[in-house]
């Protein structure tokens, strides 16, 4: 084997070595928010629900969902259900991480093997000169919405290159152009597919801005139009800051339950103001120019109430375990 392929077949098995710490340390993480859930929930099961469920230890929440939310509901939900959610999500996001993880461990074997077989293959004596073949750029030239690291809500723009498999770099609408990772783009435009949507379906949501730059939200779709309606129909749905926005089928963008829980866990601040005379959001005018600066207007006020503040105690004390292995895995790489 050439020394060439000696340093190649290092730097993967270095790089295989620190997925599997990776993986270690998400599944680690998730463990300790599982126990977290289950034993909560346990803790606020009367002794009569607990006979009811022939159990005398907590049981795994996620895997007798329906049971146990029967049983507080009927106890008149003794916990708040949006904790609950928020930690079904960070658990969620965890095991999103890890099959991201894997999938990485798989293309670096194909990648390793089939350039094994090239070693192989080559001719022995003088080296013939090698041409290069032309890398396809599958995200090039694509329109997007792309996450906003300084809030973490999604804006338009435009992929200008893929950097690597993990990463591109994205032209955003409003003026800054910043490297992105791949899970936190999602192609718009063009020949999309526009599912149907039903009730309990997760989106990303158009805010529009009047004089401004529109963005997403992730949200789930709470009500259908009226079929019998001769207007233009409008979907209910619930944003991430916990309120009702009305919005049109070309405004709503289908994700998986994964995404939405990995898009609400980014989020640093509550993107919306209520506008006092209608459900219409509304930006300070301060912000409309450079739409990212949302986290630092809102962080500056107080009395606001947020959604996640709700769950910021209960998910504090656990360290925020997940969202300090958030990145992308290929970071490991870099």
């Amino acid at each position: 084997m050439t020394m060439e392929g000696m340093r190649s077949k290092s730097t993967k098995e270095g790089s295989r070595v620190k997925l599997n710490i990776y993986k270690q340390k998400v599944e680690q993480a998730i463990k300790s928010y599982e126990k977290c859930l289950n034993k909560i929930v346990w803790q606020a099961l009367s002794q009569e629900e607990k006979q009811k469920l022939d159990a005398n230890k907590p049981i795994r929440y996620l895997e007798n969902k329906t049971a146990l939310n029967k049983a507080l509901e009927r106890l008149n939900w003794p916990i708040s259900l949006k904790e609950l959610s928020m930690l079904e999500n960070e658990i969620l996001a965890g095991k999103m991480y890890i099959q991201q993880a894997m999938e990485l461990q798989g293309a670096a074997k194909k990648s390793y093997i089939s350039k094994s077989l090239v070693e192989v293959g080559k001719p022995q004596g003088n080296p013939t000169k090698k041409t290069k073949p032309k890398k396809v750029d599958p995200l090039k030239g694509q329109k997007v919405i792309a996450r906003c690291d300084e809030n973490g809500f999604y804006f338009p723009g435009i992929v200008k290159k893929c950097l690597n498999p993990t990463h591109a770099l994205v032209g955003f609408k409003y003026g800054d152009t910043k490297v992105v990772p791949t899970s936190f783009i999602t192609p718009i435009g063009g020949a999309m597919p526009c599912p149907l949507l039903q009730v309990g379906d997760y989106v990303f949501a158009k805010i529009v801005i009047p004089k401004g730059f529109d963005f997403y939200v992730p949200a789930i779709v709470t009500a259908l139009p009226n079929p019998d309606s001769n207007s233009e129909k409008f979907y209910t749905v619930l944003k991430c800051n916990n309120r009702r926005e009305f919005c049109p089928r070309s405004a709503l963008i289908k994700i998986s339950q994964n995404k939405y829980a990995l898009s609400c866990s980014h989020i640093i601040s509550p993107p919306l103001q209520e506008n006092p005379k209608g459900d219409c959001p509304s930006l300070p005018l301060s912000l409309r120019k450079h739409p990212c600066n949302f986290s630092q207007e809102i962080s500056s006020r107080t009395g606001e109430n947020s959604p996640h503040l709700a769950s910021s105690v209960l998910l504090s004390s656990l360290g925020r375990g997940l969202l300090s292995l958030a990145a992308s895995p290929g970071v490991l790489f870099t």
